[in-house]
């Protein structure tokens, strides 16, 4: 098992802004990538330090683990912060691989998605036939208090014209923030430059749409 970071992405908005780890594996000759939380990284070395007999135990094993900020998730998202998380993040992993003893144990292989091997949880829930678009994008939520709260989510888009809106690329159908159907009579669809706005009234709040053309197929999604 070989597993290397690649990068850092950043998900949620407000107090749920936090960064997910992108790691590369590579297992049994085949490849994916799957994207991993620092609390996940902590939950994978607390029980090996268990399985081992202690987190000293461990240490002479050459498996240590970085600290984890007494900030929380959201302030521990400055860049210093990140690229030091990332390079002992990066070397807790290599110690954990480098050793065949932990290579056939259950929550190593979960970590690594060896079952799913990184495929999102609305493709395995719908299947790949159903799914026309699938990616990271921005959403811009108004709830009760003032202002509006950019949210970084997955969204995946259906060939039945459904659209649904997650807060984690793991997540099923049933488990979404929000989903519309979009070839709902009640939807319109014009066509403005660049972008096409899909504005919806089926929804109690409202949906407007607006895919993004370019090299860049990110869209973004915005609930008035």
């Amino acid at each position: 098992i070989v597993a290397e970071i690649k990068g850092v992405i950043f998900l949620g908005g407000g107090r749920t802004y936090h960064a997910e780890y992108d790691i590369a594996v590579t297992h049994n000759d085949e490849q994916w990538s799957i994207l991993r939380r620092f609390r996940e990284f902590n939950k994978l070395y607390q029980h090996l330090a268990t399985r081992a007999g202690g987190e000293e135990a461990l240490a002479v094993k050459g498996i240590t683990f970085p600290e984890k900020s007494i900030f929380g998730s959201y302030l521990s998202t400055d860049n210093s912060t990140i690229e030091n998380r990332k390079r002992d993040l990066q070397k807790f992993l290599s110690s954990v691989f480098e050793t065949n003893e932990f290579a056939d144990d259950v929550l190593v292989l979960t970590f690594i998605d060896s079952v799913n091997k990184g495929v999102s949880g609305i493709n395995r829930d719908l299947g790949p036939q159903r799914i026309v678009k699938e990616t990271f994008c921005d959403v811009l939520i108004s709830g009760k208090l003032p202002g509006l709260i950019w949210s970084r989510c997955y969204v995946a888009l259906t060939v039945d014209g459904y659209l649904y809106v997650m807060q984690s690329k793991y997540e099923e159908s049933h488990e979404s923030l929000a989903s519309w159907c979009l070839t709902t009579p009640g939807v319109t669809v014009t066509a403005k430059g660049p972008a096409i706005q899909i504005a919806a009234s089926t929804h109690p709040l409202k949906l407007k749409l607006a895919f993004k053309s370019g090299p860049d197929t990110t869209f973004w999604i915005r609930t008035m």
